[in-house]
C-alpha cells in the first residue's frame, strides 16, 4: 500500500462527493480505528441514494472500484455498498465506522433506522443460531 494513503483519502472523498448518487461515505476497519499498518487494506463503505436497486448498485460498485483504484493508487481496498450489504455487516459499519461524507442526512438517518430496526428484530434468532452453531462444532465458551 502506498505510504501516502492518508494523504489520498481526502482526495478520494472529494472525488466521491462529485458523484450524485453517492449519499454517504464511511471508513471502517483498521483505518477507522487509527490502526492502519503497511499490510492493511482500506475499508470503504458507500451508501448510494435511497431506492437504488441491486442491479444499479452492482453497476455503480464496478465504476466506484475503478475510481478507488485510480485515486488510492492501490488495489488494496475493500468496497462495500451499504444498500446491498448483509444486515449484520451494515449494522457494524454504521455503528463502528467513521463517517467521512454525507450528502443527504435524512436519507442516512432513514437507512440507519431501518438497519438498526431489522438488526434488533432478528437479533434473538441470530443469537440462537450462533449458539446452535457453536454447540454443533463443540465450542462451549
Amino acid at each position: 500500500m502506498p505510504s501516502t494513503i492518508h494523504e489520498r483519502l481526502p482526495l478520494l472523498v472529494d472525488r466521491l462527493k462529485t458523484i450524485d448518487d453517492v449519499n454517504a461515505v464511511f471508513f471502517f476497519g483498521s483505518i477507522a480505528q487509527g490502526a492502519l499498518k503497511p499490510l492493511s487494506d482500506v475499508d470503504i463503505a458507500i451508501l448510494l441514494e435511497a431506492g437504488t436497486g441491486k442491479k444499479d448498485a452492482m453497476k455503480r460498485e464496478l465504476k466506484l472500484a475503478g475510481l478507488l483504484e485510480d485515486v488510492l493508487s492501490t488495489s488494496e481496498y475493500d468496497l462495500v455498498i451499504l444498500n446491498t450489504a448483509p444486515l449484520r455487516f451494515a449494522y457494524t459499519i454504521l455503528k463502528e465506522g467513521q463517517l467521512a461524507f454525507v450528502r443527504n442526512t435524512d436519507q442516512l438517518i432513514d437507512f440507519r433506522e431501518k438497519v438498526v430496526k431489522h438488526y434488533l428484530d432478528f437479533r434473538h434468532y441470530r443469537d440462537q443460531l450462533d449458539r446452535e452453531f457453536c454447540k454443533g462444532i463443540g465450542y462451549h465458551g
